[in-house]
Formats: structure tokens, sequence, C-alpha cells
């Protein structure tokens, strides 16, 4: 359901409006942080978390790209951001747009290949099924979204309120205005079927042979979201092979997860082989590779010693593992590739940075508890530890004590601080994640044994949740939002998130131009593997998280709480009590406290001397009096009552 209170007449309404003289607003934030940066010479930041959905023409039409590929259906969100962001739109000295930057943070890959109960894989892959030409879709052998396994786990094709069809012309059409050329398109569309198609590569006696009971939801209109997506990418100048090739590329994707296996026995050693051969040639033609070559990836793994090279038969579990390994690496590089050629179109400054100012805005997101926790909501509900400290750092430990220093009459209020949870995740000696890369760089290194060490130097502290049963392959963590625990199956695998020199030999093989092109920059390992520039994800995403609250910090903060009314995506119904714990844990009633007892305006004696001495009569410029007495003198004329302001040594309050 659609409120009006984002219209234009709500733009004019908080134009040039200062910060509660009206209700509150984000329009209020958007003019309050273009004013200061303007007249400051400040660069500001807008931090966005909670429970939440997500200039110029370019880079607006950046979001409908970034979210088909990195927004999906989740049982508490219908289009919930699987990634962080932080975008710095860059400013001149004139207060004109001259470009933006994004950052992603996180890319939940898993879900490319495993849904849960209710929920939606990516949005462009519903986009391309819905919204691809007749034509299209034959050329890239793609059907109807039941057809492939990646997208049926969760028994939801639909997502409420998205017309994908019409998406997908949005992303084409901003592609376009982002320079991606046709035939990119087509490859990116190539490379996205192909990864569908391997989905469906399956093997005897698992639950990959079988799609059934999949439910529908009524809502989003996939076919339209596709329409939009492919205008948002002209609009970023992607060109229409460009474009092309990335469908293309998605399509294989599709194809190969329907890639079926059967056991089999060849001399006395068990393995798998490929049960269904059309898929195969599919595969194989889409990302233009040889046939063979892709069946030996999908079957085998070749060992290499210093004296011989030795090819292992892959077991059924590990031929999934391979298969998922191939698109999770080949997708999560696309993402990367489609964000630096959005950059590319948007980011072009004509000043120096002396000239140049910024806003920037975080959208990330918010903490996650849901029935089965893992890997990636210790990453997530990481960040929002780090965010909320940040939080608590500027409203209540540098306020109170800039207080201090002033030396003004003041009760100091208490608040909930986080750091230790902070601390025992991630900072200090033998922390979570720290145990967590060491048995994920640790050859035989388990999941079991990478719990076994979390509580034995844990078990003592009273931030870590130890379960009731050593049953249970599971730890807890008492966070800021209230207690989480994590299940262990497969920490490992995706803190290691290891692309094998066997899936990189079939890559390198490939002439398909992008698939090539997603691959220049990667890091070898000795083991024959490569990942990304971090030793392990968990590795990469804390050094980018400390670069970003670095960045954070050199910014003047404004914060956007997101509250969720209510658990079932329902309009105009509200749980008191869901709100209620919301507005606790994310520190709201402390902060209300500090700002009812506190002063939140504050200014320099000169400057404000010189700006209000016109309100009182006899009041010289600064040069020509004592500013302290010249500035409580005109706190007295004009604000009356001595409970109103306060002076501290160097500033009123």
């Amino acid at each position: 359901m659609d409120i009006p209170i984002y219209t234009a007449v709500q733009i004019r309404m908080y134009k040039r409006r200062k910060i509660g003289e009206l209700p509150p607003h984000i329009f209020a934030i958007a003019d309050n942080t273009y004013s200061n940066m303007k007249n400051h010479k400040r660069n500001q930041s807008v931090v966005i978390s909670g429970q939440h959905s997500w200039i110029e023409q370019q880079v607006l039409e950046a979001n409908p790209i970034l979210e088909a590929f990195g927004n999906a259906k989740t049982i508490r969100n219908d289009n919930s951001s699987r990634f962080g962001k932080y975008i710095d739109v860059h400013f001149n000295a004139s207060g004109s747009i001259e470009g933006a930057r994004i950052e992603k943070y996180l890319l939940e890959k898993s879900r490319i290949v495993s849904q849960s109960q209710g929920e939606r894989n990516y949005h462009i892959f519903y986009c391309l099924l819905a919204g691809l030409s007749p034509e299209e879709k034959k050329n890239l052998e793609l059907t109807k979204p039941s057809d492939y396994f990646y997208l049926t786990q969760g028994k939801s094709l639909e997502a409420d309120g998205r017309d994908d069809a019409a998406d997908l012309a949005e992303i084409r059409s901003a592609m376009k205005v982002l320079l991606f050329k046709e035939p990119e398109i087509g490859a990116i569309f190539q490379l996205l079927a192909a990864l569908l198609h391997i989905g469906n590569v399956k093997y005897r006696g698992t639950v990959v042979d079988t799609i059934e009971g999949v439910e529908v939801t009524d809502g989003r209109d996939d076919a339209a979201d596709l329409a939009e997506i492919r205008s948002a990418m002209k609009v970023l100048l992607f060109k229409e092979p460009e474009i092309g090739a990335i469908f293309q590329l998605l399509a294989a994707l599709l194809h190969i997860g329907n890639v079926k296996y059967r056991g089999t026995v060849v001399d006395t050693i068990e393995g798998v082989e490929v049960s269904d051969a059309a898929n195969v040639a599919r595969i194989a033609r889409l990302l233009q590779v040889s046939e063979q070559a892709l069946l030996s990836t999908l079957t085998t793994r070749c060992i290499v010693t210093k004296e011989e090279r030795v090819v292992v038969r892959l077991s059924s579990r590990a031929a999934v593992d391979a298969r998922d390994a191939l698109v999770k690496g080949i997708y999560g590089r696309l993402f990367d590739y489609i964000l630096t050629r959005i950059n590319d179109a948007i980011y072009k400054p004509r000043s120096d940075n002396a000239n140049r100012h910024s806003i920037g805005v975080l959208d990330i997101f918010g903490f996650e508890n849901f029935e089965i926790n893992s890997f990636e909501q210790l990453c997530i509900n990481y960040a929002n530890e780090s965010l909320q400290q940040f939080f608590v750092q500027h409203i209540f430990k540098m306020e109170q004590a800039e207080y201090d220093q002033e030396q003004i009459n003041w009760r100091h209020i208490k608040f909930i601080d986080n750091q230790d949870t902070l601390e025992m995740i991630a900072i200090r000696p033998m922390n979570l994640f720290s145990l967590i890369d060491e048995e994920s760089i640790f050859p035989k290194g388990t999941d079991q044994s990478m719990l076994c060490k979390l509580h034995n130097n844990h078990s003592k502290d009273i931030l870590y949740l130890r379960p009731k049963s050593d049953l249970q392959r599971s730890f807890g963590v008492k966070h800021f939002a209230g207690p989480v625990f994590y299940n262990t199956k497969g920490f490992l695998e995706k803190n290691r998130d290891a692309f094998s020199a066997d899936l990189l030999g079939l890559v390198q093989a490939s002439k398909m131009h992008l698939l090539l092109r997603i691959f220049d920059i990667v890091d070898y390992n000795e083991n024959g593997t490569i990942r990304g520039k971090g030793v392990t994800v968990s590795g990469q995403f804390r050094k980018s998280l400390d670069q970003l609250m670095q960045q954070l910090n050199q910014t003047e903060p404004f914060f956007i709480r997101c509250i969720k009314p209510n658990e079932y995506k329902r309009a105009l119904m509200m749980d008191r009590d869901l709100v209620l714990r919301q507005l606790q844990y994310s520190g709201m009633m402390e902060t209300i406290k500090i700002r009812r007892n506190g002063y939140p305006i504050r200014h320099d004696f000169e400057p404000f001397v010189r700006r209000y001495r016109v309100l009182v009569n006899g009041v010289g410029a600064p040069n020509q009096v004592e500013v302290r007495t010249a500035a409580e003198q005109i706190c007295k004329k004009v604000l009356g009552s001595e409970s109103e302001f306060q002076l501290g040594k160097t500033k009123v309050f």
C-alpha cells in the first residue's frame, strides 16, 4: 500500500527547513545534510539501519540494476537487500552533483544455490524468465521458473508488489544509460541463463531429482521488472551486446542447476556421472566451453603433486559442492563486474578534491535472527554491532564528553554500550572471527573442530552462549538486539569461499569474452584455489567494514532508524510489542532522554555573537566585546529563562 508521504508536495514542504521545525521526515535529513555540507564545507553521511527495504539520471538508474542482482524476497521482506552498499555522492563548490561511487559489502552468494522456505533467489532470474522475448528465451533455452532447481527451493516464485517483466525492461534501459553495449547486456543474460541450467545438474538419490510443490504468491510482476532493468542498464551506458552477454551468463547458471548425476562404480571406485547429456550440451554452448571439459569439471577433481597429476572421481556430495561453487563464483564476480561498470559511468568528477565534498548514504542489512542462522547472519550482525557502536559513540559518548569538557551542569544518562560484544566477536585476541579464520586456513579444519575451539575459548564469557546439548552444532552471541544462535554447518566452506583450480581451468578455456573478463583479477593460493583480495570472507569483510567506519568518522553523521511495524508484511497493522523491542534495542529510549535533557544546539561564542548580536541593542562585534559575556547577554534577552541555555568554556548550549 502506497502512503502519499514521499511526493513533490513533501519535497517542497521540507526544503530549507531545519530539523524539528516540521514532523520528522527523511526529506528533512536530506535537506539538512546538503545544507550542512555547503555551509560547513564538511563531508556528511546518513546511516540507515533497522528493518527496511531500499544524481543525476545515471546515478538514479543504478538502483534498479543493483536491486535486481542484489535483492531478493525473504521471510520478512519481499525486497530485501542481500548486500550492504555505501553510496558516496560528490558535489562541487557550488553544490552541483559531479558524480558518485558505490561500494558493496558481503553479497549473500549462498542464496544463489539455496533458499529457505517462503523465499526467492535474486530478482534478476525471475525478471529474466518473465521479461525476455520468446525468441530470446528460445536462444537461451529458458522456460519457466518452476523448471529450475535454483529457483524453487523456497517454494515461492513471486513477490508482492513486483512486476518482473516490467523490471527487466527497466534494467535494460538503465544498462544502456550506464553505457552497457547491447552485446554486453546479451552476454550477461546468457551467463545468468547458464547458471540456471547448471543448477539442474542432478545425481541419483538426492532432493535435486524432483522439483514439486511450488507455491506462487501474487503481487510481483517479474516481466515488468526485466523491462525496468534493461532501461536502467541503458541509462548507465551498458551496450546491447553487453546486456545480452549478462543475460546469457544468467541463463547458463540456471541450466547448471538442472544438471543431473547418477552414481557409478569404476574399478571399485565410487563416483558420479551426469545423467542429462542434453543439459550439459546446453550449458557448454552458453558458457562457450567444451562438453567434455564441463563434464570432467562437474564429476572429477585434479590433484597435482610434485611427482604426478591424479584425477579423483567426486562423490555425490562433492559433485554438488563443485557445481554450486562454480555458480557462486560466476555470479559473485558478475555482480562485482556490473558494479564496476556502473561506477565507471557515474564517477567522473571534474573538480579537484579540495573543492569537492560529499554526502554518503549507508544502506546496510538490518539485524537478523531467523529460525536457522548461519555464517552470513554472523557477519551481518557484526556489521550492525559496529554501526550501533558508531551510533553510541556519537549520540552518547562524544555528546556527554563535550558537556564534561565544557564544564556545564549535566546529569549523565546511562546507556547500553555494546563495545564488549564487538571485542568478543572481532577485536580482542582469540576473538570469534580469528578462531573461525584459523580453522578455515587449516586444511583439515572442520565445522565441528571450529565449534570446539569457540566453546573452549569463550564458554566463560557472559556474552557467549553455549547450547544446552553438545549435539546441537551451534553457538550463541548476546547481541545488543538480543541473543542469536548460529548453526555452524557450512561455516568454514562459506568463509573459505574457494574456487578450485579445476573450475578456474574451465573458465579460462571458455571463448566467452564476458566470462573471461569477470575473472580477470584473482589471487592464487598455494593449494590451487583462488579467491578475491581477502584470505577469508570474514577477513575481507572486517577490513572493508573498518575502512567504512574510518570514512564515516570523517563525516558529520545523521541517523535514520527503520522500524518494522509487524512480522507479516501487512499494511495498516502495528505490533506494539515488536515496535517497542526495536525502539529499546536500537537505543532510541536513551536517545530521547539525552535529546530532551541535553542541548542539541551549540555554537562557539564568536560566530554566535557575530550572527545574533543584531537581535539585542548595544552588543558590539566579536572583536570589540568579551564574547562569552556578549553571548550570555543575547541568550538572556532572547530566550529569557536561564534554564533554556548554558554557557560552557568556549560554547553556548
